[in-house]
């Protein structure tokens, strides 16, 4: 997954980095409420790890731009200093899916956050087949199109996954990049247009099968569910 982690601490910001980096995600870090929401603006993302206190603006402001500019789907947790039921109380009252009280060990909050994304169904992976329409991903590693298999490759199928995982929300090239081919942004963006070219042929994705895929010009794509 994608996470951004927004802490005044450089150490914090660290210590969760390589708690998420070891399990396998891509981790932005941010000091500045600002700075965060300037990203947002332009990248997609799975999870935001926020702290109230900040040298900008608060972590209450920067979850109500969240939750008021991001798809819904997009999950928020405090990781904070902050104690008093009320202060956990308007932290939930304001979208957040999780609050976690500072100090926290690493392997707790690793735990935390898998529980978190497990919740939620954002992981870029099945254990058992989930099916969008007439598709099925299987747990095994095959995709079915009412009920005949698809010749997708690995990486076709990571990324038609995650494009289903995010129905209807705009993901953006260097998201994508990451997340399947856990590529540095500067790579060359040309092989996800490439492949998405080619998933729109094998998975016949056009409004007779239910989905499309929409071009987001200079920022990425849209699957979209047609008639929804």
């Amino acid at each position: 997954m994608r996470v951004c982690i927004l802490d005044s601490d450089i150490q914090i910001l660290d210590m969760i980095s390589r708690v998420l980096e070891g399990a396998g995600h891509v981790c932005h870090q941010f000091t500045e409420g600002r700075m965060l929401i300037k990203h947002l603006q332009r990248q997609s993302l799975d999870l935001v790890i926020l702290e109230w206190n900040l040298p900008d603006i608060s972590g209450g402001e920067v979850l109500s731009w969240v939750r008021k500019h991001l798809p819904p789907g997009v999950l928020v947790m405090f990781l904070t200093n902050r104690r008093r039921d009320t202060d956990i109380v308007s932290i939930f009252n304001g979208g957040a899916d999780d609050c976690v009280a500072k100090p926290v060990s690493p392997s707790v909050l690793a735990a935390r956050i898998e529980s978190l994304l497990r919740r939620k169904h954002t992981t870029a992976s099945v254990a058992d087949s989930v099916s969008y329409g007439p598709y099925t991903f299987h747990g095994g590693g095959t995709v079915t199109m009412n009920d005949n298999v698809l010749p997708l490759t690995r990486k076709e199928r990571d990324l038609a996954l995650m494009l289903f995982q995010h129905v209807n929300q705009p993901v953006s090239r260097d998201h994508l990049l990451e997340v399947v081919w856990k590529s540095d942004v500067r790579f060359e963006s040309r092989t996800v247009d490439t492949h998405i070219s080619v998933l729109r042929k094998k998975m016949q994705l056009h409004p007779g099968t239910g989905f499309r895929i929409t071009t987001i010009y200079g920022y990425g794509y849209r699957l979209e569910a047609v008639g929804t």
